[in-house]
């Protein structure tokens, strides 16, 4: 089981990695993307972001992907609790998730009435930064 979880995450992230829509380069970029910082999300203070965009309007969505050395419990804290004080939902977890995993990759979904906030992050790798993806939309 835990095998599974772990593949559909990692195919989850490698999909998020995938989109050419937006801006995309091996240069970092600058900021977060206009209606992220409108809507009020959380900036993850030692993001080295790598890919951003959004829509016309806040309904096509918003997504970014930032590197980190940071760990994935580290990660997993910040987002709860910026959350959590903004008025998001935290969903709670029907299973504990195994030690190992918690280690190396967070998933989760977060809602406040018709907003969705999703993220993925995942272990790098022995040397390589963590990697985190967000989508948002209204």
């Amino acid at each position: 089981m835990k095998k599974i979880i772990l593949f559909s995450a990692l195919v989850t992230v490698f999909a998020f990695s995938a989109c050419t829509d937006g801006t995309n380069s091996s240069e970092n970029i600058d900021s977060y993307p206009s209606k992220y910082i409108e809507a009020n999300l959380p900036q993850y203070p030692n993001a080295v972001l790598k890919y951003a965009s959004q829509g016309d309007n806040i309904s096509d969505g918003v997504r970014i992907n930032f590197e980190t050395s940071d760990a994935i419990p580290d990660i997993k804290n910040f987002f709860e609790k910026e959350m959590e004080n903004r008025g998001f939902e935290i969903p709670k977890l029907k299973h504990e998730v195994a030690t190992e995993l918690s280690e190396t990759i967070y998933i989760n979904k977060y809602s406040l009435g018709n907003k969705s906030f999703n993220i993925q992050a995942s272990k790098g790798g022995n040397v390589a930064p963590n990697l985190v993806n967000i989508s948002y939309y209204e």
